[in-house]
């Protein structure tokens, strides 16, 4: 999914074999927009706790910047990826729900969990 980014800035990314926070920072914003992973377990399962991206930001392409590098890590490591998901603020449950499962999210067996199965990168 390629991102129509309006804000321009600079996306930093950590990859250690225990954590994946990519952070995107822009020029007069007061904060950035992040996502992060954590491991669960050893077969592969990560937890997503949340993608943040500031209101003032959002509507501009970070989340889905954000989420297409996401997915190219968590496909080429093939980690599965579990998620709450729990709407703040103006993002409700089926907004939030809806941009998930643009990226291969799934439902789980629990009510406000969805999952990503690893799928093939594309070439």
């Amino acid at each position: 999914m390629a991102s129509m980014l309006i804000l321009e800035g600079t996306l930093k990314k950590r990859i250690t074999e225990d954590c994946v926070t990519l952070v995107y920072y822009v020029p007069g914003q007061a904060g950035p927009a992040s996502a992060s992973i954590s491991k669960m377990s050893d077969e592969g399962e990560w937890f997503f706790p949340r993608l943040f991206v500031p209101k003032s930001m959002r509507n501009q392409g970070i989340a889905t910047l954000l989420m297409d590098e996401l997915v190219q890590i968590l496909d080429a490591h093939k980690f599965t990826l579990v998620t709450g998901v729990y709407p703040t603020g103006d993002l409700d449950y089926d907004r939030l729900t809806t941009f998930y499962r643009k990226y291969g999210f799934e439902d789980s067996e629990f009510e406000t969990t969805l999952v990503r199965y690893p799928q093939p990168l594309k070439s």
